[in-house]
């Protein structure tokens, strides 16, 4: 029994990661981007009468599923259990699909290059039919992504097997 133990204890895999540095939030990003989130609404009131608001309240909610759909697509090809990581957040640094826990910069870059393709061209899909809904839908798209496409322009010289971590109101970088 105790060397069963012991071997299980050697065979153990221990992983030690070093803080790299910390990312804060700033508010002041945080107010400017839920002021944009009011603007897209106002301005296709504006443009499209009533049409343009039912447009721009019925194109957030596509987007939000459509952006779980293609994370949940591109993290089923990469690794099957990798979806369960993942959460939606409704809080700074953006609305949207998080990882939940570590996360590796080579994994977050994918999932949003393939977030970032395939909702413009969803939102292009449907713009013979609707322009305001495309223009809500692209729109709603681009909002969603800018803090984490601005993340990713900070990122874009780190290594990319550092390790994510989000926390209350900054981003940990660790290099495992």
């Amino acid at each position: 029994m105790r060397q069963d133990l012991r071997e299980r204890h050697h065979d153990a895999t221990i992983y030690r990661y070093r803080l790299l540095r910390k990312i804060p939030f700033r508010r002041e990003i945080a107010h400017g981007h839920a002021a944009a989130g009011l603007l897209c609404p106002a301005a296709l009131t504006a443009l499209h009468g009533w049409m343009g608001l039912v447009a721009a309240v019925l194109a957030m909610p596509l987007m939000a599923v459509l952006h779980l759909t293609v994370l949940r697509l591109t993290l089923r090809r990469v690794k099957s259990d990798a979806f369960r990581r993942w959460a939606f957040r409704t809080d700074w640094p953006g609305f949207g699909p998080y990882p939940a826990t570590d996360a590796s910069l080579r994994l977050f870059r994918r999932v949003h290059a393939h977030l970032t393709l395939v909702g413009l061209c969803f939102a292009a899909l449907l713009y013979p039919w609707s322009p305001p809904l495309f223009i809500a839908l692209s729109y709603w798209h681009l909002w969603m992504l800018a803090p984490r496409l601005w993340l990713l322009v900070l990122l874009r010289r780190e290594n990319p097997d550092i390790v994510l971590r989000f926390e209350p109101g900054e981003l940990w970088l660790y290099l495992p």
